[in-house]
């Protein structure tokens, strides 16, 4: 079954949503801990860009780092961000899929967070 007809939308909708997961789930990989990873690259990204390391940033996998930097763009319209985060953290960020998010065990967990019912919606 394509993603497309599985979520019941459109063909380009859902090549914007896979190519925006992605880019989310990569988006933590320009931590430190991630780019470390290949020494050799690392030593001149900091010479050539001055990157910063100090320190003072917590060593974390760059799937989690990725869910901590998006949690800003969550919080603003609903304010669902660590509730939902806090469901994210407990899964495995390579295969969440779309459709667990909207199960009435999550909606009454956002709901009680919130203080009030949370409906799923496309």
């Amino acid at each position: 079954m394509g993603i497309a007809r599985g979520m019941g939308i459109t063909g380009e909708h859902a090549r914007r949503l896979v190519a925006l997961w992605a880019g989310l789930h990569d988006l933590g990989k320009i931590t430190e801990v991630f780019q470390r990873l290949n020494q050799a690259a690392f030593a001149e990204l900091e010479r050539l860009a001055g990157y910063p390391v100090d320190g003072s940033i917590p060593r974390v996998r760059h799937d989690l780092a990725g869910q901590i930097a998006v949690a800003p763009l969550l919080a603003a319209p609903t304010g669902l961000a660590r509730p939902l985060l806090g469901v994210l953290s407990m899964l495995d960020a390579h295969g969440v899929p779309a459709t667990l998010l909207t199960t009435p065990a999550v909606l009454a967990h956002l709901g009680k967070a919130r203080g009030r019912a949370v409906a799923a919606s496309r």
